[in-house]
């Protein structure tokens, strides 16, 4: 006997758990134009990829390693344990979100 997925949310929980790829990416429009990221093209990217590998489904393959080829510009062979970009950058990230999340209250 198959059993059936169910695609109806379980009691309790919202049929709409999280907003539109389409509010995200508004949103995401919004944040990188706004003053605190602006200037900063790196760290545009680097929300810009995280936020897309997230709507995908590929939150998972987000790392170090990825993140420092593909987004900053480091060769193939980059070392986390030499070169400290994406903590530096992923550090930077946190506290401008912040800034721009009590902006917007």
């Amino acid at each position: 006997m198959a059993v059936q997925e169910s695609t109806q949310a379980p009691p309790g929980f919202p049929a709409n758990p999280g907003p539109s790829e389409e509010a995200v990416r508004q949103q995401l429009a919004k944040v990188l134009t706004s003053p605190q990221f602006v200037n900063s093209p790196n760290l545009c990217n680097f929300l810009q990829f995280i936020v897309e590998k997230t709507l995908a489904g590929e939150a998972a393959t987000i790392k170090g390693y990825t993140v420092a080829t593909q987004v900053l510009g480091r060769k193939a062979d980059f070392d986390p344990n030499l070169d400290p970009i994406v903590r530096i950058q992923a550090g930077r990230l946190s506290p401008r979100d912040h800034r721009f999340s009590e902006l917007r209250t």
